[in-house]
């Protein structure tokens, strides 16, 4: 029974495929109601175990930890299973034996939260705060030199992703209808560097960008249109 509670526990390294991103389901797993009030003597809730990612919003990494008692289908619903999922949480002394040494999946490895949720806090408040993207980028790579632990995670995270960090800003614009990652790249380093850039560039700025022509010019500008008069129908007094 221990050996598959601490299978249990450890679970948050596992993430549901890309297609269940966005689903309508709660961001439960591994339990239910009916496994919840089967095992009610040795479960005190369910807690929550956010995504362990650069790309995880700040507001849920806030939420990490959290224990919600009581059935699992009313516990929070934190942006569904891609932003991190509920798992089972045993009583006293137990559940706390079990939670030591665990490690979670992350972009960095697996890891021990309380290890890397500081970096990840760190990171996202200056990914999510003000300032235009080279200034983030420029307050960013001063994070590893805030302490050792730091500097590893930066580590591992600059192996992790490809022209790191600045992929993390220009891979945004792989939104854009037509856009590849070598476009995008190209667009973020002719000053093109978000979307609201994309959309405030003329056209002549933008075929200026090596790979961009005018069929993608066209692409790009159908779906501004097409978004704004989505807008403006969704806007419209009923």
């Amino acid at each position: 029974m221990l050996g598959w509670i601490r299978k249990l526990i450890g679970a948050p390294a596992s993430r549901p495929p890309a297609a269940a991103v966005g689903d309508a389901a709660r961001s439960v797993s591994f339990t239910g109601d009916e496994f919840y009030g089967a095992n009610s003597d040795i479960l005190d809730g369910v807690q929550f175990s956010a995504t362990l990612q650069a790309r995880t919003p700040l507001r849920i990494l806030e939420h990490h930890g959290e224990v919600f008692r009581g059935p699992p289908s009313q516990a929070p619903d934190y942006g569904g299973q891609e932003h991190g999922i509920w798992l089972p949480k045993t009583k006293g002394e137990l559940g706390d034996f079990l939670q030591q040494g665990a490690k979670h999946a992350s972009d960095a490895g697996p890891v021990a939260p309380a290890d890397y949720l500081p970096f990840l806090k760190a990171f996202r408040a200056i990914v999510e705060g003000p300032g235009d993207v080279m200034e983030k980028i420029r307050l960013l790579r001063l994070l590893p030199k805030e302490s050792p632990v730091f500097k590893r995670f930066w580590s591992k995270l600059t192996s992790y992703y490809p022209d790191f960090p600045e992929s993390f800003f220009y891979r945004r614009l792989t939104e854009l209808e037509g856009v590849g990652p070598t476009t995008a790249k190209r667009l973020f380093e002719s000053g093109i560097r978000s979307i609201e850039d994309v959309h405030a560039a003329t056209d002549a700025d933008l075929l200026a960008v090596q790979g961009v022509g005018k069929a993608l010019v066209a692409k790009i500008r159908s779906a501004d249109q097409s978004g704004s008069a989505r807008e403006r129908q969704e806007g419209a007094p009923p």
